[in-house]
């Protein structure tokens, strides 16, 4: 099982995107995050990510739910945060790729969003969601069933 983590940051009407490049396997217009280390709290792992990727300290931070990818051979899970609170001078450019701040609307409506991303935003946006699950087969029409905890969405 691989175990991760993804942060929106938002600062007033806009929002922190990094460009991925292709060779990351999950490329486009996202947000800051990445892999659990061993010996790692989800907290601790997502301040890393967010730091190493954008240079930024978060404050405080709100966990969103958990976006879970059943693979043939695999499972990986992404524990979802968002926050506005956050200190330091954002990095133009990482390995991971270049970052801006993009207004809201304008982020909403881009080309270029990074494949599911409107499922990410689901979670990150709607309150009463605590888990999505999908199970991934390549080439297919793979969609996210979403759950409140209490029944099963769509």
């Amino acid at each position: 099982m691989k175990l991760m983590n993804f942060c929106m940051i938002r600062q007033g009407t806009k929002v922190l995107v990094q460009d991925k490049p292709k060779k990351y396997g999950w490329e486009g217009l996202t947000f800051p995050g990445g892999k659990v280390e061993p010996g790692e709290s989800f907290d601790a792992a997502v301040r890393r990510e967010v730091f190493e990727e954008t240079g930024l300290v978060l404050g405080k931070i709100t966990f969103c739910g958990i976006l879970q990818w059943e693979f043939s051979d695999r499972r990986e899970v992404v524990f979802l945060y968002k926050t506005d609170d956050f200190t330091g001078t954002l990095l133009q450019e990482t390995k991971e790729g270049a970052l801006q701040w993009m207004e809201w609307d304008a982020f909403l409506e881009a080309d270029g969003k990074a494949e599911f991303m409107d499922d990410y935003l689901r979670m990150l946006l709607d309150e009463n969601l605590q888990e999505a699950y999908c199970v991934y087969e390549e080439g297919e029409n793979n969609v996210f069933l979403f759950y409140d905890g209490e029944n099963s969405l769509h």
